[in-house]
């Protein structure tokens, strides 16, 4: 069935396959193709309505040219010098156009651009920052060397500086001190401010600094005074009180120079001696004690009678007084009496006396007892003081002995090694003992002359074992004794250390070690080691080469945790 297409607005009947009577339609749609559709060789094509590209994509070109006549023969837009270039203001009522004026420059909306090189008049326009070289003219700037009274022109360096010349040459400067007035021509004339006596005056760059000169004896100057002596306030200079001290005394002070009566608090304290009478001394006016004396209580006392007056601590008068005391009791400077040795005997002892612990240790040493005295032990009472009984003084030896040790037997612990001994079960003890134990026996394979297995501090014989925390084997190693009395004979030993994680069957060990020795001859082999091994985990010292008759040795197996 024939299709219909539309060129240029005019709909051309295409004919379909086995379609007949077709030459002249397509005799009509390919002249309407060559005439009305564009060419890729150029040409006129007038249209009769705008073209709408759509949203999406527009024309890439390498140039437009305007209809206009004379247009500019280079540049992407290439227009007339009457065209234009025109955007839609934004109050949607009129064209802003970008257009070229009589004078070949560029007009925005009928008003010049400015450019960089040509000469032009701005009107209404502020310069922020401008930078402008070589100089400035025109009616704004002011040259004029007596300035006049614009506020909106701009005064030339040369109108600023001739002005400032004239007024200083018409100027000085009047000083007075209150009495005499003078003046300074400011043009010619120079102001001096000399030092003098007790004031010194330095000139440096623009600055003047007056200053006092420090007072000495001979040059009057500013005076600091001591502030532990003298109080200033306000300019006011006083003594402050206590602020003469016996230094700035000379000499002894007589009555008549003492107003009135001093009071204590004016004193220092005197420590020259002789100085104060023994009858100034108002002991009946003093406050009475009114308790017993303390061991601080200080008296006065004349050392040696030689006048020199000291403190004496009520502490040394016992000490002076039981030096007196002689016999079977002395008396020691804290006031504890103590028995001469080998006056007590034990006939001195009532038979109902029970002596406790801390009477023999504090007043009755061992030295105080007779010799031939012997204290029965009816005469102790129970000793509970810690420290008073020392280890050596328990004789085991002489102690009964037991069949066997059971769960309730008691032992003797230091709690913590702290001092305080408590008393421990055989059970708690057999507790202690298994959680120090690193590994467990699962089967034992050679006992007898084998000696035993070290891992850290717990021995087991070889053979296969189970870890109960985790280690790491960091030795294993067999030195060969060949003890008195054996003869060994047969191949060599050969010993191997392995691991496995689960399990104890005879697959899937992995071997960490292994010893050869030579049974013939006393030696040491240890092969290099560190294997880590996990709580749960197996591990077996396994007899490769065992001979029938083999030798002495000490095998070794060593860990930490």
């Amino acid at each position: 069935m024939a299709q219909t297409y539309t060129i240029n607005g005019v709909d051309y009947t295409f004919p379909d396959v086995d379609d007949s009577d077709w030459g002249q339609n397509v005799t009509d749609w390919a002249g309407a193709v060559s005439s009305f559709l564009l060419q890729r060789t150029g040409g006129t094509f007038t249209l009769s309505a705008e073209i709408d590209f759509g949203a999406t994509y527009g024309l890439m070109s390498a140039y437009l040219k305007s209809k206009g006549s004379n247009i500019a023969t280079t540049g992407f837009m290439r227009l007339s010098s009457t065209d234009d270039i025109a955007w839609r203001n934004n109050a949607n009522d009129g064209d802003l156009l970008l257009s070229k004026g009589t004078d070949d420059k560029l007009e925005f909306n009928s008003i010049d651009l400015v450019d960089l090189s040509t000469a032009q008049t701005l009107t209404n326009k502020t310069l922020t920052s401008p930078v402008i070289n070589t100089g400035v003219s025109g009616t704004a700037i002011d040259d004029n060397t007596s300035l006049g009274s614009s506020a909106t022109k701009v005064p030339t360096q040369n109108a600023v500086k001739s002005y400032v010349d004239a007024q200083l040459t018409a100027s000085s400067l009047g000083i007075t001190d209150g009495a005499t007035t003078t003046s300074i021509d400011l043009d010619s004339e120079t102001l001096t401010i000399a030092s003098g006596e007790g004031i010194d005056a330095v000139v440096s760059s623009e600055t003047i600094t007056i200053s006092g000169e420090e007072a000495t004896d001979s040059n009057k100057g500013v005076a600091t005074f001591n502030t532990a002596n003298f109080l200033v306030s306000s300019g006011d200079v006083t003594i402050k009180d206590g602020g003469v001290s016996n230094d700035e005394l000379a000499g002894s002070i007589a009555a008549l120079k003492l107003a009135g009566s001093i009071p204590d608090s004016k004193l220092n304290t005197i420590s020259t001696a002789n100085k104060v009478d023994l009858g100034a001394l108002d002991i009946d006016g003093a406050t009475e004690l009114g308790g017993a004396i303390a061991d601080l209580d200080k008296l006065i006392i004349d050392d040696g009678g030689a006048g020199a007056e000291k403190s004496l601590l009520a502490t040394r008068i016992p000490t002076y007084v039981f030096s007196g005391i002689t016999g079977d009791v002395t008396i020691a400077d804290g006031g504890a009496a103590s028995i001469g040795s080998g006056v007590i005997v034990d006939a001195d002892v009532n038979s109902s006396a029970a002596i406790t612990q801390s009477k023999l240790n504090l007043s009755i040493t061992n030295s105080e007892v007779n010799a031939s005295a012997g204290i029965v032990d009816t005469k102790l009472a129970t000793i509970a003081t810690a420290d008073k009984v020392s280890l050596t003084a328990l004789n085991i030896d002489g102690g009964t002995g037991i069949d066997a040790v059971v769960d309730a037997d008691l032992f003797i612990v230091d709690d913590g090694a702290g001092g305080t001994n408590k008393k421990a079960t055989a059970a708690q003890l057999d507790t202690y003992i298994k959680s120090k134990t690193i590994v467990e026996c699962i089967n034992a394979q050679v006992t007898g002359s084998l000696t035993s297995v070290t891992i850290g501090t717990d021995l087991f014989s070889l053979g296969m074992y189970k870890a109960l925390r985790a280690f790491t084997i960091n030795e294993f190693s067999v030195t060969v004794t060949n003890e008195a009395g054996t003869s060994p004979s047969g191949s060599n030993l050969d010993i191997r250390l392995e691991k496995k994680d689960t399990g104890i069957g005879n697959t899937g060990w992995t071997e960490l070690g292994q010893i050869d020795i030579d049974t013939s001859s006393t030696a040491t082999s240890s092969p290099s080691i560190s294997e880590a091994i996990t709580s749960g985990h197996f591990i077996r010292v396994k007899p490769i080469t065992f001979p029938t008759n083999p030798p002495s040795f000490h095998l070794v197996v060593k860990g930490v945790e």
